[in-house]
């Protein structure tokens, strides 16, 4: 099965629909859990873009219904995460590829994260 159709990789690019499905309750039940396994995937290279994508994604959903400020005190720590992405794949290849974290990053931003 190719690495794209993991259930471990689904798991992740479902989280920002059910803060889309229901985005107060997500915010307040649930952002905190998902932001963490969210920040402990970023730490992995082959997930990294999958879960950057993920937090721009929820980013938007909860920004669309005025409940972006859950984002704040996880900001530093994404913000690193981008950071180490580009140092690393500026280090090891040569090329400035975020991994993911550039999008991410313009997301937070647009949507007053």
């Amino acid at each position: 099965m190719p690495a794209a159709y993991t259930p471990y990789r689904a798991v992740i690019r479902l989280l920002p629909h059910l803060a889309a499905f229901a985005p107060e309750r997500f915010a307040q039940d649930y952002l905190h859990k998902c932001i963490a396994h969210l920040l402990a995937v970023l730490k992995h290279t082959g997930e990294r873009g999958t879960a950057f994508a993920a937090l721009a994604d929820m980013a938007g959903s909860l920004a669309a219904v005025g409940c972006q400020e859950g984002f704040e005190p996880y900001l530093p720590a994404i913000a690193a995460q981008v950071d180490f992405s580009v140092n690393c794949f500026n280090s090891c290849n040569g090329v400035a590829d975020m991994g993911g974290g550039g999008p991410c990053l313009s997301m937070l931003f647009m949507k007053g994260c």
